[in-house]
């Protein structure tokens, strides 16, 4: 706050987002056609949102396989959007002119497909019904397996003609 007088979150917004990518603070700081609203970057964000979710409707059927009480779907979806999302960042890099292809993808597309919500929801379902270990081995494991995931994408990421 200088002067007393405080910013809005869409000024924030501008003034970070400036330094990486002037077309993206542009977006933000610029009110939308009949007031503030939705920017084109949010709209990007939110399209990229729908493939996601349409990708992982697609990948995850309901009811799918159960191994040990666990939804096989869940797991294979949240480990290969880790690593996609890995290569993303590693690929595309700080680069301003990426700045909404990375948020497309990494954060719309990537973001729906992967399911956090779905993760802890089959975790508390285990403990539910006594399954302790089978809940902590899932959990711990899911999350220790999405970070190796990440990792490998991070390094293929390096390695991929995306970053020139």
């Amino acid at each position: 706050m200088r002067h007393g007088v405080r910013k809005s979150r869409r000024q924030e917004i501008a003034t970070t987002a400036s330094a990486a990518d002037p077309e993206v603070a542009a977006d933000e700081a610029a009110p939308g056609p009949s007031g503030p609203g939705p920017t084109p970057t949010v709209l990007l964000v939110a399209a990229g949102g729908a493939v996601g979710t349409l990708l992982r409707a697609l990948a995850v059927p309901a009811g799918g396989a159960v191994a040990g009480g666990v939804l096989v779907a869940t797991a294979a979806v949240n480990l290969s959007g880790a690593l996609a999302l890995g290569v993303l960042v590693t690929a595309l890099g700080q680069r301003p002119q990426s700045t909404r292809l990375r948020l497309v993808l990494g954060v719309g597309v990537l973001g729906s497909f992967t399911t956090w919500s779905s993760l802890a929801v089959q975790v508390a379902l285990l403990v539910r019904d006594d399954r302790f270990g089978t809940a902590l081995g899932y959990g711990l494991g899911s999350v220790a397996a999405g970070v190796v995931a990440a990792a490998i994408g991070l390094r293929l990421g390096r390695t991929s003609r995306l970053r020139s």
